[in-house]
């Protein structure tokens, strides 16, 4: 009998000794694709893995850095500071309503086909129904009255400029105006601005003036803004990154062991955390 529990503790620790080395090897290598890892743990066990073998954990689909959105539009909390009363570093939030689409770090639709703010707007709490006497509530009304709209982000405001991305897998630039201060707003144009043609169905994407965080992802590809002149502009305080969207075919090689991907945050299934550089 002894000998059995012996056995099967050295084939324990045989298989917790390969699994560390392996995820330190992939550790290694993200950071080498440019990102830093933080000391700080994500410990979220609905979104990791209990093993190689297991699959039931949720899936994230949106993360800001203080929340999740599942892929099935559950809205969770998240503090990497210090952990929740729950002992880990996420919650579900206080929202039972399921999201269907976003628009930047601001406006959710829910399966009520209701809009909500995702964060406190002034005096209105986050969560609370958007308002029709809300400043931009036609320009909402708009970018979510197709169905297929996933996420949606502002480019430029004043232009009426919005990248929006669809269940077909392409995303769209629409310009949305008025002609006058007291007419509604309208619809210009819409066209294909980032194309599933060119990268494949897109799932996911990011545009912001920080050139370094914008990035496309598919099932089997990431594309990212990468510094081409890296070297000089990490080094000497008077060179100016110079970004172009390519493919990271050294992030792709773990793509199945990233949980969580917001273009300037990485998460890996173990828990690790990672920032670009």
């Amino acid at each position: 009998m002894k000998k059995k529990i012996g056995y099967f503790v050295v084939i324990f620790l045989m298989f917790f000794l390969a699994t560390g080395c392996k995820n330190g090897e992939i550790t290694r290598e993200i950071r080498h694709a440019g990102f830093t890892v933080s000391e700080t743990e994500f410990t979220c066990s609905e979104f990791l893995p209990k093993d190689e073998e297991d699959t039931t954990y949720a899936k994230i689909w949106y993360y800001n850095g203080s929340q999740i959105i599942t892929e099935s539009g559950i809205i969770y909390d998240v503090s990497l500071d210090m952990p929740f009363a729950n002992g880990e570093s996420c919650k579900q939030a206080d929202f039972t309503k399921k999201v269907v689409a976003i628009l930047d770090d601001k406006i959710i639709k829910a399966d009520d086909n209701k809009l909500y703010y995702f964060s406190s707007n002034g005096n209105l709490a986050a969560f609370s129904e958007v308002p029709t006497d809300d400043n931009s509530y036609q320009v909402y009304q708009i970018i979510f009255k197709d169905p297929d709209v996933i996420k949606a982000i502002t480019v430029d405001q004043n232009s009426g400029i919005y990248y929006v991305l669809k269940r077909d897998g392409n995303v769209y630039k629409m310009v949305i105006t008025r002609s006058e201060y007291n007419q509604p707003y309208v619809l210009r144009s819409s066209e294909i601005f980032y194309s599933k043609g060119v990268y494949g169905i897109i799932l996911d994407f990011n545009y912001s003036a920080d050139a370094k965080g914008n990035y496309i992802r598919t099932n089997t590809t990431i594309h990212r803004n990468i510094a081409s002149n890296s070297d000089e502009c990490n080094k000497y305080a008077d060179v100016i990154c110079q970004y172009q969207m390519r493919e990271d075919t050294e992030l792709e090689l773990y793509l199945d062991r990233i949980v969580a991907y917001n273009g300037t945050t990485l998460i890996t299934d173990y828990g690790k955390i990672f920032t670009v550089n």
